[in-house]
């Protein structure tokens, strides 16, 4: 079962692009990626790669953000021995 915030943005992106009226080939073919790579993003089988991010970014003039599809890891730094 996806994580909460990886829910979160499979949501976003679908509704997006299902208020566009866009089916997963269409967005697929603007977007310059495969139809499975979107649905596997869509379903959380995939996290979206940066170029991907960017490239929703653009299509969507800034609704979906590199965040959204892209969150940024938590770094712990690692701890100095006693």
């Amino acid at each position: 079962m996806p994580s909460p915030s990886l829910e979160r943005l499979m949501s976003k992106l679908k509704t997006w692009r299902e208020n566009r009226g866009l089916t997963q080939q269409e967005l697929a073919d603007q977007a310059g990626y495969h139809v499975q790579y979107i649905s596997a993003i869509e379903r959380g089988a995939r996290q979206a790669g940066m170029g991907f991010a960017k490239r929703m970014r653009e299509l969507s003039e800034g609704e979906i953000t590199l965040d959204d599809l892209a969150p940024p890891t938590q770094y712990t730094a690692p701890q100095k021995a006693a």
